[in-house]
Parts: structure tokens; C-alpha cells; sequence
């Protein structure tokens, strides 16, 4: 979800005011504290919104995905509250947080969409909170992978980012791994070659 009809968003912009870059899976989009001159959109794979705790762990905020703002709450802020890496090989797109600004007041279509969006992260912000009230591994990946079927659709392409699903939910990755598991075992899933499918209840 948070995502934009990525190609209108972007035709209301000359050529000139979009820098497309490709990062690979592990590259520093941004970093925490860095200004906040520019908003990025995934336009191809994915990239995290995390911070890292004093013990080198990363605690992410959200993925945003193929269409997706990394930092909507960027128009807002002069400083990032995070630093975003590139979970797979990506296409990230940039404008101007001032031009941006100039796009959203002349087309209230798109503003609607963006501010749709920010709305949207904060639900999914509280998600994340709920999830970690949630003691039980096998009940909390559960309860969001349900989640983002809710946003995706039942089957679910996790290839190249189930090591990332860990640090979003407040789980080892060995743990997620366990539950994963489990939780096919019991029938609430199916998995293949990086596929999961949620079985409905």
C-alpha cells in the first residue's frame, strides 16, 4: 500500500526535475538526520525505512515497494526521522521537496493520492505497534502476514526480503524462520521458492 499512479505523479514534473538513480540490495538511500531537500519514490524493488539501535540492530518502520514514497512525512520535516537502504536492487526517483510542494497546491488530484498516503502510514505505523503487544512469534507473524494480504492479495513475494521481515515485526530472523514453519505445518500458510500464500480462515 502507500502507493502512487507512480507514472502521473511523475509526468507533472519536467524532465529536469527527476533524478532516477539505481541503488543495489544494501545501498544507503538516505540517512537518519540528513536534510530533507528532496522526496524519494521506488520506482522499481524496495527499499526500508529503519533506524539502528545502539547494538547495531535495525528496527524498520515500513517497506515501501514498487510506486511507493519512502518519506512523505519529508514535505513536512527539514531533517529525515530515519535512514532508508535498498532491500533489493532498486530504481529510486527524487524532486525537489519545494517543487513537489508547487505540484501538490496546482494538481489537488495528486494531493489528495499524497496525503492519502501519509493517512495511510500512520495505520500502518499502528499496526506495527499492535504486532509487538503480540508475545507469541507464530500469532504476531501471522497476524501480519494477514496484513499484508489484506494490501496484496493472498499469495505473497517475499524472494530476496524474508531476512527483512524479522526486524519490521520485532523477530529474529531464525524465529521468523521457526514460525514459518509452524505455521504451515498448522495449514494457515503455503510456501514455495520464496512464496507464501495466506490460506484464509
Amino acid at each position: 500500500m502507500s502507493a502512487y499512479n507512480i507514472q502521473s505523479l511523475l509526468a507533472a514534473f519536467t524532465e529536469a526535475d527527476v533524478i532516477s538513480r539505481r541503488y543495489e540490495a544494501g545501498d544507503v538511500i538516505f540517512r537518519e538526520g540528513a536534510p530533507t531537500s528532496r522526496i524519494y519514490f521506488v520506482i522499481e524493488g524496495e527499499a526500508r525505512a529503519l533506524r539502528y539501535l545502539s547494538n547495531g540492530q535495525e528496527l524498520v518502520f515500513f517497506r515501501a515497494r514498487n510506486g511507493a514514497a519512502l518519506a512523505e512525512v519529508g514535505l513536512f520535516m527539514k531533517e529525515h526521522p530515519f535512514t532508508a537502504v535498498a532491500s533489493l536492487d532498486s530504481v529510486i526517483a527524487s524532486v525537489q521537496r519545494e517543487r513537489l510542494r508547487e505540484v501538490l497546491r496546482s494538481h489537488p488530484g495528486l494531493a489528495d493520492r499524497f496525503f492519502f498516503c501519509v493517512a495511510w502510514r500512520y495505520t500502518e505505523a499502528m499496526m506495527l505497534r499492535e504486532l509487538s503487544a503480540v508475545r507469541s512469534s507464530d500469532e504476531r507473524l501471522l497476524m501480519w502476514l494477514r496484513w499484508q494480504a489484506s494490501l496484496e492479495g493472498n499469495i505473497l513475494d517475499f524472494e530476496g526480503r524474508m531476512g527483512s521481515i524479522g526486524s519490521e515485526i520485532g523477530l529474529t530472523r531464525e524465529s521468523v524462520y521457526r514460525s514459518l514453519a509452524r505455521l504451515e505445518k498448522k495449514g494457515f500458510i503455503k510456501r514455495e521458492r520464496g512464496m507464501v500464500e495466506v490460506i484464509k480462515s
